[in-house]
C-alpha cells in the first residue's frame, strides 16, 4: 500500500483526514548520547569492600550510568549500611580503587566492571593494625600494643612471631608447651588485595600496606603443621600445608605452593617471573629430592632455581624486604637477599660478602689462578663447580666452563683438540690412526706427533728430520736447568727475573725462592715461612711477612709505608740461550684458546702473571717451563 502526500479538502468538501488542529502530537525521539547510546543507559558495578571481613559488609551491585559520578556512588553505600554493625558512619570517607590505586577525581572511571572502596572515619590515619578477634592467644592489652607498635615500626614476620612466643610464655606458663616453635605462628593479612598468610619470614609487616592490606590477623598452629622453605638466603612458611591421606608431602604440590604463592605473588608493580616446574630444585641435606619422595611436616627443605631467575625474583621480592645486612668488602648496606647463606658448599661460617662482590672476586681469581684453585674469599675452601655457577658473572662462568671441559676432556687419551688457531674443536680419535681430518674446519693433523699434517713427508721421513733437532733441545734443556728452579710443589720449572722472593706457582704452591721452604698462614692469615739456616732470610725475615695475606684493602687503619724509590736501572735479564740452540724449530702445536686455557694445559713455555700486594712489595712475574 502506498501513502501518497495529502491533499487539500475542497470547500464544501469533508477530508479523509483530520484537521490540523485535533491531530494526536508525535512523541519526541530519545536524546541520544555523543557515542550514539542512549542516555539512560546504565552499567553494573560490583562495589567491593577493602576491610570485608572486619566491618563485615558483602559485595553489593549498583546500576549507574556511565556519566554519573562517584559522589552518587558513595551516597549509595551510605544508603544501603545505614544502620547495624555495618553501618558506614555519616562523616566517614569513602575511598574508591581501581585495580589497586586510588581514584582522585570524582567521574566514575570507563570501563568499569568492579570498584573497591574503604570507609575510613575522621581522625583515622591508616596505621596497621592487628586483629585479635577470634584470638584465643591470652595476651594482655599492653602485649597487644607492643606487637602492634612493632608491626608499625618495621619489624620482619619472625621477629613478630618470636615476640608472641615469647609474651605467650610470659603470660601462660601452664601452656608454654604448646608453643615448642615460633614457626607456629601465623600472620595472616585481612582484606586488601592479597589476603592470606604471609609466608616470607624476612617480610617487613608493614609493607602489606602496598596491598591495600591494614589489618593482621595471628593464629597458632599445631605443631608440626607446617613445612620450612629456604632459598635466596630466606625462609618461607607454609602452615597447614596439603598432604595425602598418609600426611605426607608430595614434590608436585610443594613446587605449585612455591611458583604460586611466593614467586607470583611477591611482585608489586612489576610482571611476574615466570617460572616452570622444571625451574625448581628441591634438596634436602644437599641431596636433590626427585620423583616419588615424600617428606614428613616439620622439614625444611632447601630449594634452588637458575641464576637468571633467583635475580628476578629476588628483584621482584626487594621492596618486601628491609636492608639488615652490610656487606663487609663494598661496605653498601644489602637485603638479606641479596648475601649469600654461604659461600662454599662445604664453608662453616656465615657470608659477609655480597653476592654482587663474590662474584667480582671469582672474575679477578680467575685471571691469576688455575680454574681448579678457586676458593672461598673468607676461608680455604675450593668452590665447587655449582659455587662457580651461583656467584661468577656470565661470561666469566662462561670462561671458566672453557677452561674445566679442557681439563676433563685432557684426560681421555685418545681426545685430541683441533690444531687449526682459527678453529677450536676436538673430538676423539681411534688408536693406530696417524692421520685425522677435523670436523670442524676440514684440516689435517698427525695424531702420532701431534702437529699439523706433514704433507709430502710420512711419519718415519718427519721424524728423521726433527731427529736433527734433538741436539738443541739438549742444550736448551740444559739452559733450563740452570736458569731456573723447580717448584716444590708440582716440580715445574720456574724462572725469576724480577721482584720479590715469594713465589706463587700456578698450582698454587707458595714458596721462597732463595731456600725453598714453603709459605704458609698462621691463625690470622698473615703469611708466615721457616727459612732453612742457609736462606739470607733466616735472621731478617722480608716485609711482606707477618703482614696481612688475605684481602689487603681489609688491613687495620695506619699511616700508609713510606713510598721507596725504584731503582731506574735494574739488572739486567740473564742471556736468552744462543739461537744456534733451536736450529730449524717447529711449532709443537697452535691452539686458539684462552690465556687462561694456555696457563692450564698448553705444552711449552706457560707464562703466569700474578700480582698480589703483600706488604709494600709488589708481587713477581713468574715464567713457566712444562
Amino acid at each position: 500500500m502506498f501513502f501518497g502526500r495529502p491533499r487539500h479538502a475542497r470547500p464544501g468538501r469533508p477530508s479523509g483526514h483530520p484537521s490540523r488542529s485535533s491531530r494526536v502530537p508525535c512523541k519526541a525521539p530519545r536524546s541520544r548520547s555523543p557515542g550514539g547510546g542512549s542516555r539512560d543507559h546504565r552499567i553494573e558495578v560490583e562495589l567491593i569492600d577493602l576491610d570485608a571481613e572486619i566491618s563485615g559488609r558483602p559485595a553489593a551491585k549498583i546500576r549507574i550510568k556511565p556519566t554519573s559520578e562517584l559522589s552518587r556512588v558513595a551516597a549509595f553505600l551510605r544508603r544501603r549500611y545505614a544502620d547495624g554493625r555495618q553501618q558506614i558512619h555519616h562523616d566517614a570517607r569513602i575511598e574508591f580503587y581501581k585495580a589497586g590505586k586510588p581514584i582522585l577525581a570524582n567521574e566514575l572511571p570507563k570501563g568499569l566492571t568492579a570498584l573497591s572502596y574503604r570507609a575510613v572515619l575522621i581522625g583515622d590515619d591508616g596505621a596497621l593494625r592487628v586483629d585479635w578477634t577470634g584470638s584465643d592467644l591470652g595476651l594482655n592489652r599492653t602485649q597487644q600494643e607492643q606487637i602492634e607498635l612493632a608491626a608499625r615500626a618495621g619489624s620482619t614476620v619472625d621477629d613478630i612471631r618470636r615476640t608472641i612466643v615469647r609474651f605467650l610464655r610470659e603470660s601462660n606458663p601452664d601452656l608454654a608447651h604448646l608453643v615448642k616453635d615460633p614457626h607456629q605462628i601465623e600472620i595472616c593479612a585481612v582484606g586488601g588485595l592479597r589476603p592470606g598468610a604471609l609466608q616470607g619470614s624476612n617480610w617487613e609487616a608493614r609493607q602489606v600496606g602496598t596491598w591495600l592490606c591494614r589489618y593482621l590477623r595471628v593464629h597458632i598452629r599445631s605443631y608440626p603443621d607446617f613445612f620450612i622453605f629456604k632459598g635466596f638466603n630466606e625462609e618461607y612458611i607454609w602452615h597447614h600445608p596439603e598432604l595425602d591421606r598418609h600426611g605426607y608431602g608430595h614434590i608436585r604440590p610443594l613446587r605449585q605452593w612455591l611458583r604460586e604463592k611466593i614467586f607470583a605473588a611477591v611482585s608489586s608493580g612489576v610482571s611476574p617471573v615466570k617460572v616452570e616446574d622444571d625451574d625448581i630444585r628441591f634438596l634436602s641435606h644437599g641431596k636433590v629430592l626427585r620423583g616419588r619422595v615424600r617428606v614428613r611436616l616439620g622439614k625444611t627443605i632447601e630449594f634452588a632455581v637458575p641464576r637468571k631467575i633467583e635475580d628476578g625474583l629476588v628483584q621482584a621480592e626487594a621492596w618486601l624486604l628491609p636492608a639488615t645486612e652490610t656487606c663487609a668488602v663494598c661496605g653498601d648496606e644489602k637485603r638479606v637477599s641479596e648475601m649469600p647463606r654461604r659461600i662454599a658448599a662445604s664453608c662453616a661460617h656465615p657470608a659477609t660478602m655480597c653476592k654482587e662482590c663474590v662474584g667480582h672476586w671469582i672474575s679477578s681469581s680467575l685471571d691469576m689462578l688455575a680454574w681448579d684453585r678457586l676458593k672461598c674469599p673468607e676461608c680455604p675452601q675450593l668452590l665447587s663447580f655449582e659455587d662457580v655457577r651461583h656467584f661468577a658473572p656470565p661470561d666469566t662462568f662462561e670462561r671458566y666452563d672453557a677452561l674445566a671441559t679442557r681439563a676433563a676432556v685432557g684426560t681421555v687419551e685418545e681426545f685430541r683438540w683441533c690444531l687449526n688457531p682459527r678453529c677450536g674443536a676436538g673430538q676423539i680419535y681411534p688408536r693406530g690412526c696417524s692421520k685425522a681430518q677435523c670436523y670442524e674446519c676440514k684440516r689435517h693433523l698427525c695424531l702420532r706427533h701431534n702437529v699439523p699434517w706433514h704433507s709430502h713427508e710420512t711419519c718415519e721421513q718427519y721424524e728423521h728430520r726433527v731427529r736433527k733437532q734433538k741436539k738443541g733441545d739438549r742444550a736448551s734443556a740444559k739452559w733450563i736447568k740452570e736458569a731456573t728452579k723447580p717448584c716444590p710443589g708440582c716440580e715445574r720449572a720456574i724462572h725469576k727475573y724480577t721482584g720479590c722472593d715469594h713465589m706463587t706457582c700456578i698450582c698454587g704452591h707458595e714458596w721462597c725462592w732463595m731456600c725453598l721452604s714453603p709459605h704458609y698462614r698462621d691463625d690470622r692469615r698473615r703469611l708466615r715461612c721457616e727459612h732453612k739456616e742457609n736462606c739470607p732470610y733466616f735472621d731478617n725475615p722480608p716485609d711482606y711477612e707477618g703482614g696481612p695475606a688475605f684481602m689487603p684493602f681489609l688491613r687495620a687503619r695506619g699511616p700508609p709505608p713510606p713510598q721507596i724509590p725504584r731503582d731506574r736501572h735494574p739488572p739486567p735479564r740473564p742471556p736468552a740461550p744462543p739461537a744456534a740452540m733451536f736450529p730449524g724449530a717447529h711449532p709443537i702445536m697452535h691452539l686458539r684458546r684462552p690465556q687462561a686455557a694456555r696457563d692450564v694445559d698448553a705444552p711449552g713455555l706457560v707464562f703466569f702473571n700474578q700480582y698480589v700486594d703483600h706488604g709494600a712489595v709488589n708481587h713477581h712475574r713468574n715464567l713457566t717451563y712444562n
